[in-house]
């Protein structure tokens, strides 16, 4: 059946939404051999390892892979295979652009780039997949936006405040080229250009820091619509928690660059019935307490 054959049919019977484990046997297959799970071998790992490193493939993606790669072993086998001798993976350090930087890009950025910059930000998608969404041409009149995450296949929905559907309403003209491939360089490209016409201001960000700067302003507004932006799951509360309360509760306190909202945008975002949404519960009713003391 080949070990391509094999992750599809594991990932296909045990009904899973992410499709790492596909990835992780077709690149074995690419850099190694299309081989039986059960033929794996340490020293063909110790051998996808190696290829792995010549590929540039960070020690994080390379054990992920490996680990996928010895899961298909044992669902075939029943037993477990020594892994080797594994690559040290360094602690996460992200290092999310800053929204002034954000905000100095966006103001020296084309349309088309001014809407990327926006959909990324809101809905922290891989880079791909924002360019996906963004040639898809979402309706600006919905009042949510919808699309499935091609790595993991977790279906995401967002709400779209004001001020992502006026940028959704704008025609834009999109460069030439495909989303994994061009259209990414591209994109690069036009980001270290904004960047560097706006020098005196910004120093210039990646798509993943731009992603992790709207990861961590979702998580800092509520951790619970940080998990599921990212598309990671809620445990238990997947079975009892409706994603889009969270997130709409939750949106109008994620912080933004200050370019990406109008004067009047940001006005309606300092109405008093805006400021009580942004508190948390408790707050929340020590505001109406006051309020209401006040009317007396």
């Amino acid at each position: 059946m080949g070990i391509v054959q094999a992750a599809r049919a594991y990932v296909r019977e045990n009904e899973l939404r992410t499709r790492g484990v596909i990835y992780s046997a077709t690149r074995f297959a690419r850099l190694v051999q299309d081989c039986e799970p059960q033929e794996l071998t340490t020293e063909l790992l110790a051998t996808y390892r190696k290829l792995c490193v010549a590929a540039k493939l960070s020690p994080a993606t390379i054990e992920g892979s490996v680990k996928d790669l010895l899961l298909l072993y044992k669902t075939a086998t029943g037993q477990v295979l020594d892994s080797g001798r594994r690559l040290k993976v360094p602690r996460p350090q992200p290092c999310p652009a800053s929204l002034d930087s954000i905000a100095a890009v966006y103001a020296e950025s084309p349309a088309w780039l001014r809407q990327y910059l926006a959909l990324s930000y809101w809905t922290c998608l891989r880079v791909a997949d924002v360019l996906r969404l963004q040639l898809s041409r979402p309706d600006p009149s919905d009042d949510f936006l919808r699309f499935t995450a091609s790595k993991t296949g977790f279906n995401h929905t967002w709400p779209v405040p004001a001020w992502l559907k006026r940028h959704l309403a704008i025609s834009v003209v999109m460069p030439v080229g495909q989303p994994e491939h061009h259209l990414k360089r591209v994109l690069r490209r036009e980001i270290r250009a904004a960047a560097a016409a706006a020098a005196a201001r910004v120093t210039s960000f990646t798509p993943q820091q731009l992603r992790q700067r709207g990861l961590s302003e979702w998580s800092r507004a509520n951790a619970m619509s940080g998990r599921l932006v990212h598309g990671s799951s809620l445990g238990i509360l997947d079975h009892y928690v409706d994603p889009m309360i969270v997130l709409e509760s939750a949106a109008p306190s994620v912080r933004l660059p200050t370019t990406f909202a109008s004067a009047s945008e940001r006005a309606a975002d300092d109405a008093i019935p805006a400021i009580v949404a942004r508190l948390d519960p408790e707050a929340r009713q020590l505001v109406i307490a006051t309020a209401k003391r006040l009317a007396r």
